[in-house]
C-alpha cells in the first residue's frame, strides 16, 4: 500500500509586489533582470522594467513600472509611471509619476499628478500642467532689423 509522506508540501507564499498592478485583464510584459533593451520601446500594454532600457519608451495609455532592480535610460511617455529602481530621462506622465522611496530620477517630470516618497531622490524639475499638448508656435511681429526691404531707398521729397 502507498503511505502518505508524513512531511505535508505547501505551496511557496507569493511575492508582495510593491508596485502597484495594472487593470484586471490587461496584458503585461516584462523586461527582466538579465536583459538590455537598446533602442525604441513602444506598444500597447503595460510594461515592468527589471533591467536595462536605453532610448526611449512610448507606452501611451499603459503604465511603466520601474522595479528596484530597473535601470532607465531614456525618456518615458505612459499614462502612469512608477519608479523604484533609477531613471536618467524626463517621465512625461498624462495621468501620474510616483517616485518611490528607492526610486532615483534625473531628469524632469511632467504630469497631471505627481508623488514623491520620503526617501526618495530627484534631481529635476517638476511640471504640472494639465495640458499634455505642446504648445505651437505663435507668430510675432518682426522687429525693423527682421523685416525685409524691396531693395529701393526713398528720400524724402526735395522739392
Amino acid at each position: 500500500m502507498w503511505k502518505k509522506s508524513e512531511q505535508e508540501v505547501t505551496p511557496p507564499a507569493p511575492v508582495k509586489n510593491v508596485t502597484p498592478t495594472s487593470k484586471a485583464g490587461s496584458k503585461k510584459a516584462c523586461i527582466g533582470a538579465g536583459l538590455t533593451l537598446k533602442g525604441e520601446l513602444s506598444g500597447n500594454e503595460d510594461v515592468i522594467i527589471e533591467g536595462r532600457v536605453e532610448g526611449k519608451v512610448t507606452l501611451k495609455g499603459h503604465s511603466v513600472i520601474i522595479e528596484k532592480s530597473g535601470r532607465v535610460d531614456a525618456d518615458i511617455f505612459a499614462s502612469t509611471i512608477h519608479v523604484a529602481g533609477e531613471v536618467h530621462g524626463d517621465l512625461h506622465g498624462t495621468a501620474q509619476v510616483v517616485l518611490l522611496e528607492t526610486g532615483h530620477l534625473e531628469g524632469n517630470i511632467h504630469a497631471k499628478g505627481v508623488t514623491i516618497e520620503s526617501g526618495a531622490q530627484f534631481k529635476g524639475t517638476v511640471d504640472m500642467e494639465t495640458v499634455a499638448v505642446a504648445p505651437q508656435p505663435t507668430s510675432r511681429p518682426q522687429s525693423a532689423n527682421e523685416q525685409k526691404t524691396n531693395g529701393s531707398a526713398h528720400a524724402p521729397n526735395a522739392h
